[in-house]
């Protein structure tokens, strides 16, 4: 009995000894100045070795003002196209218009009542179509005027005819 006492006194001032030295290892280590100072400067070696140039700071520098001035450049032509395509729209539309032989006085009225009915299922030209057949005083009955009257003879000379004719008397006669 003696002996076993004895043994589990060894064992707990074995495992109070491994727990000393495991603390005495864990306590941190002391640095001397000149030691501090050599990890101060690899580490700051490791930092500047993956920072760029000056001039390649400026080269991003210089890149990235540059795209921001391309930026705001394309976002003025994209706001400058959207209005250019509602432009071509509308003239495309007033066209339509025209070719249906809408009246010039309700041209407006047109467009704007087939505006109203354009959805997925409707384009401009059927709404056109249903605003005409819904509206039949749009339509122009009078015939157009060209500006030619038609079955009558030309009077007299015009007057590239007649500069004609007075730098070139000799050709008046004939």
């Amino acid at each position: 009995m003696f002996n076993e006492n004895e043994n589990l006194n060894e064992k707990q001032n074995d495992a109070i000894l491994d727990i000393t030295l495991k603390k005495e290892k864990e306590q941190p280590r002391s640095f001397t100045q000149q030691e501090v100072d050599e990890i101060v400067k690899n580490r700051l070696a490791r930092a500047l070795k993956n920072m760029p140039s000056k001039e390649e700071f400026l080269d991003f520098e210089n890149l990235k003002k540059k795209n921001e001035e391309n930026e705001s450049v394309i976002e003025k032509l994209k706001a400058e196209s959207e209005i250019n395509m509602q432009r071509l729209l509308t003239y495309e539309r007033y066209e339509m218009v025209n070719k249906k032989g809408i009246d010039k006085k309700f041209k407006d009225y047109a467009v704007f009542e087939a505006e109203k009915l354009i959805n997925d299922d409707v384009s401009f030209d059927m709404a056109l179509d249903i605003v005409i057949e819904n509206n039949e005083f749009l339509i122009n009955n009078s015939p157009l005027k060209t500006g030619i009257s038609q079955g009558s003879v030309g009077t007299g000379i015009s007057s590239l005819e007649e500069s004609f004719y007075k730098r070139n008397p000799s050709l008046r006669e004939l």
